[in-house]
């Protein structure tokens, strides 16, 4: 990547409180890394270089539901004709063509990497680490090694990825998959209530809790593209988007996704009461 287009993005990164990448090619593919103070690789960008000195794509944060578009244009470079402009739209329309088929190329390989290591896999002892220190129960998780695997599957059921969750409770996904849309789901079969979550432990405590299947979006970013998926292939049934209440992180992004997500298929957000906690803790001498 050119300096100026880096500097450009990294400042256009920076404004929205993420970490930028050290380098980024500008191939049309995703890179994700950690960002600061992150155990996870949330943080991701991507982008093309045009071939007449611009530049663009998007960048984010899945956790925080971050989703920009990004596009350099240097100052000294002068405003192409209308034959020119129509020759890069149809070069960038074949570069986005060809990222796409890539892309697709990719989340089947790493569909059948997903299949062979969920085969191996045990079932999840209920004494795994993670488990025990979150107090919920294994349901139908698979675990290899130390790691716990939960599926990530879209709603006809295939699967298209996995993650991976150690002792300490860091996660990872397998690089590459496809997760847009897709979710893991535990309890009961949906009939006519359906909890919508972010993560494993979020999900398994509402289902120990209330009986109602749930389903795991993973992330707040993808909150509105399951729940979407979901209303969808369940037209009639109620949603309760469960919120992850991110209330000392700016702008609360799990609090605000979950309101997006409810909004757009007509759910009803239900999120953690803090009142007895900050209660408590004011009466703390």
């Amino acid at each position: 990547m050119p300096g100026d287009v880096y500097a450009y993005l990294c400042e256009l990164m920076e404004a929205e409180g993420l970490t930028p990448p050290t380098t980024l090619e500008l191939d049309g593919r995703a890179r994700r890394w950690c960002g600061k103070d992150e155990k996870n690789p949330n943080t991701w960008a991507m982008g093309f270089d045009n071939g007449d000195g611009t530049a663009g794509g998007r960048f984010g944060n899945w956790r925080l539901g971050i989703d920009e578009p990004w596009f350099f244009r240097p100052a000294s470079l002068t405003r192409p004709s209308r034959e020119e402009m129509e020759e890069m739209r149809r070069r960038n329309e074949e570069k986005r063509k060809r990222a796409e088929e890539a892309r697709i190329a990719e989340f089947i390989r790493v569909s059948a990497t997903a299949s062979k290591i969920l085969r191996k896999a045990a079932p999840a002892r209920p004494d795994h680490p993670y488990l025990v220190g979150k107090g919920v129960l294994p349901f139908n998780l698979r675990q290899s090694g130390e790691s716990l695997l939960i599926p990530v599957r879209d709603t006809a059921g295939v699967l298209w990825s996995l993650q991976f969750i150690d002792p300490s409770g860091s996660k990872r996904f397998l690089s590459g998959g496809r997760i847009s849309g897709c979710y893991h789901s535990i309890g009961p079969k949906p009939v006519d209530v359906i909890l919508v979550a972010e993560g494993f432990a979020t999900a398994a405590t509402l289902c120990m809790a209330t009986g109602y299947p749930v389903a795991i979006a993973f992330n707040a970013g993808n909150l509105l593209p399951v729940s979407q998926a979901l209303r969808t292939k369940h037209p009639s049934a109620t949603f309760l988007i469960c919120a992850d209440d991110d209330r000392q992180t700016p702008g609360n992004p799990g609090m605000t996704a979950a309101r997006r997500a409810a909004d757009m298929v007509g759910g009803v957000v239900v999120s953690p009461d803090f009142t007895l906690i900050d209660s408590t803790a004011e009466e703390t001498p």
